[in-house]
């Protein structure tokens, strides 16, 4: 069992961490927690145009970005001196000595590494002064050519280290830049040490980098010895060992264990802290369908594709990383943000291997039955042997960190949120929030990735706008309208922190109009899906215009495309949903397959109502994806009940109690059945049972079987950062005044 071997390790390495809490109360009390370093690294380029999705033409030998994923070559050179960054501080108080308790409360927080890339050309002290007024101006590293003229701008803009050149990066600079950090802003605090040292081994580097980040506050060895394993799932387990260990350390230090004690209670208080265990987790599943590798790439260029390793010797940190194959070269960058991501939430990275062709397949066929009749019991079996198809190793290391995440940021095109794990009767997406983030084309993923993103703080109350995008004479905005007619009624009524406006937009000028006039926290779109698979996209149709996303010029945080087919993932489409990231949303939920217009309708209502119930505190979620998880796993009831006449009737009848079906079944009956993995199985269960007490039980069985229902919900993807957008302001929740 992996739970009893993450209990052999016993205190020993933690509870020498007791006694340290002075250093945390100077440091959090000093204004610099509130500041993490900002990092600029510059590229040469003259023009940067391979983060271009929407092609007409196949990409070309002359393009400058590798295949498939499109990373700008010139980019690619700067990727040692991105992971270079990533081995400097994120944030001051990686500098100091930290007890448990501020660990803990760091890793409530997003301090991933604020990274500035641009060309250099763009390097001026007029455009730096206005990015870095909320970060200290700490490091920037550029070509050897371009050093002369970087250096002095560097130095007038306040940069607290020597600019540098690519050439000159290595273990002796990162150890010198570590404590000139530390004599730079934080000389009147002890300084912890324990430099770390660049990674041998990339593709183990998301599991290990974050890992060796906390080893640094406990382990007093050197950095090559810690998580020195050459496979991932004994560095998964070692970090599952030392988040635990944290933890337990927390736990009893807030209990006012002393040392004695401490070391007696370790076990049981260990084993207590496993059952609460939930850290953030970033995965990466690299692959693009074969079907767009033909449409965009020309035969030429399709040759130079290399299979994508899931583990690799050869994919080893150097000065050379940007002049491999693409296939290795791709892998270092899409790893880079997965790490990144791990150490900024004091989480676990995970690389998982590339997405196989046939799961693409599989999804492809997938999505395409929903453009027909819906056939509940095959939706089922196809989502089986897509999960066959993915064939995803589920080590015992990886299965823990996963299973029991408390959110996971997936680096993929592909939804793994489908896929399911070996115990579980339901996809992963019904027992963790997902968010998204694309990584095609793979430039666009780092320059949206790198840089910092503080979120915003919804309090009090959400301003919601509704656009009506569908003419009235077409009987789907005749339904769209008489569901939101009813919402707003009960928002006025019941939600009051739910502020929901409307209007009509029927051409893409009338919606840009009504984005300026009423700047809403969360834009809905309520509009058809135009899927072209001529021109590889998934575009909105606003009134008689077809919308991408770049129409619309700027959106606001949060957008919500109540539409068919706006992030499809079987054939990598190119989907309004992503391109909407870049316009400035935050998160963009879409959909991968053609929705019902009624269906789609009640689950938004219930999404609202739940971020109502948070705003007036009747629920606890921390931020938007919280929310989104809760509506979409929650919804397995109706799934069942709308799958046909005959469900949807005897879910609206009465029990002996009086209640409908619907309303015992969710007040009552369902209370504590429904086990995360399981909610699906478990919900059949629950109205099995009614259906028995009721005289029903073999007509209800029946028409679980025959049409049988197809779980629409799983058929949402989230991309973005719904995870930044908060209810409570994050510093404040995590115990900073």
């Amino acid at each position: 069992m992996v739970a009893e071997q993450l209990l052999e390790d016993g205190p020993a390495e933690y509870h020498q961490r007791r006694g340290r809490e002075d250093n945390w109360v100077v440091e959090k009390n000093s204004a610099g927690w509130a500041q993490r370093p900002l990092y600029v690294v510059l590229f040469d380029s003259e023009e940067d145009g391979s983060d271009q999705p929407v092609r007409s033409e196949p990409f070309g030998e002359d393009e400058p970005g590798t295949v498939p994923h499109h990373l700008d070559r010139a980019v690619a050179a700067a990727l040692p001196a991105l992971w270079y960054c990533l081995h400097l501080p994120n944030d001051l108080t990686q500098m100091l000595d930290l007890p448990a308790n501020a660990i803990t409360a760091l890793q409530r927080l997003d301090l991933s590494h604020d990274i500035l890339l641009m060309p250099t050309k763009f390097f001026t002290e007029k455009l730096i002064r206005n990015l870095a007024t909320t970060a200290h101006p700490m490091l920037v590293i550029c070509p050897d050519g371009r050093l002369d003229h970087v250096a002095p701008i560097s130095k007038s803009l306040g940069f607290a280290l020597a600019a540098i050149g690519f050439s000159r990066l290595s273990d002796e600079s990162l150890h010198e830049h570590w404590r000139q950090i530390h004599r730079h802003h934080l000389s009147d605090q002890p300084y912890l040490g324990r430099e770390p040292s660049l990674p041998g081994r990339l593709d183990l580097a998301p599991t290990a980098l974050p890992m060796r980040w906390l080893a640094r506050q406990y382990i007093d060895r050197p950095w090559a010895e810690i998580g020195s394993e050459s496979e991932i799932d004994p560095l998964v387990k070692d970090a599952i060992r030392l988040l635990l260990g944290n933890s337990t350390t927390n736990a009893l230090d807030q209990a006012g264990a002393t040392q004695e004690e401490a070391i007696a209670r370790w076990d049981e208080t260990c084993s207590e802290q496993l059952k609460r265990f939930s850290p953030v987790v970033a995965v990466s599943m690299p692959g693009v369908p074969a079907s767009y590798s033909r449409m965009a790439l020309t035969p030429a260029t399709r040759s130079r594709m290399r299979r994508i390793p899931s583990l690799d010797p050869e994919d080893t940190w150097s000065l050379e990383i940007g002049t491999r194959p693409d296939s290795l070269t791709e892998r270092a960058a899409i790893e880079l943000v997965v790490t990144r991501r791990a150490i900024g939430r004091g989480g676990i990275g995970i690389p998982l291997p590339e997405v196989p062709q046939e799961a693409f397949t599989q999804l492809a066929e997938l999505e395409r039955h929903f453009e027909g009749t819906v056939n509940g019991t095959k939706v089922w079996r196809m989502l089986e042997r897509l999960n066959q198809a993915a064939n995803v190793s589920w080590t015992p290391g990886v299965l823990t960190a996963i299973s029991r995440a408390s959110m996971i940021h997936a680096y993929t095109n592909f939804p793994i949120g489908l896929l399911r794990l070996p115990s579980d009767t339901a996809p992963l997406m019904t027992r963790v929030p997902i968010a998204y983030r694309p990584v095609l084309p793979l430039t666009r993923t780092l320059q949206l990735e790198l840089s910092r993103s503080p979120g915003i703080t919804l309090r009090n109350r959400c301003k919601v706008l509704v656009a009506e995008c569908i003419p009235t004479s077409d009987p789907v905005g005749v339904a769209s309208r008489q569901g939101w007619d009813v919402s707003e009624q009960y928002f006025a009524g019941q939600a009051p922190a739910v502020e929901l406006q409307r209007t009509e937009a029927l051409s893409i000028a009338e919606l840009q109009t009504a984005i300026k006039t009423h700047r809403p926290d969360i834009l809905v779109i309520s509009a058809h899906g135009s899927l072209s698979r001529e021109n590889n996209t998934a575009a909105l149709v606003i009134g008689k215009d077809l919308c991408l996303g770049p129409e619309l010029d700027e959106v606001p945080p949060v957008v919500i495309l109540s539409a068919c087919y706006t992030a499809p993932r079987g054939r990598a489409i190119v989907g309004v949903a992503d391109l909407l990231l870049r316009q400035g949303a935050l998160a963009v939920l879409g959909t991968q397959v053609p929705v019902d217009v009624r269906y789609n309708a009640a689950l938004m209502v219930r999404f609202f109502v739940y971020i109502g119930e948070v705003l007036a505190g009747r629920e606890s979620h921390s931020n938007l994806l919280e929310v989104w998880h809760r509506t979409q796993a929650s919804n397995a009831i109706n799934d069942v009940l709308l799958a046909s006449r005959s469900l949807h009737a005897w879910g609206r009848s009465r029990t002996e109690s009086g209640s409908s079906v619907l309303a015992e079944f969710m007040e009552r009956r369902s209370v504590g059945r429904l086990r995360r993995g399981h909610i699906y199985s478990d919900t059949e269960m629950v109205l099995c049972d009614m259906a028995d007490s009721m005289g029903v039980g073999s007509q209800v069985r029946n028409w679980l079987k025959r049409p049988g229902y197809a779980p629409e919900s799983f058929f949402y993807v989230f991309v973005g950062r719904p995870d930044s957008i908060y209810f409570d302001d994050p510093f404040s929740a995590a115990g900073f005044d």
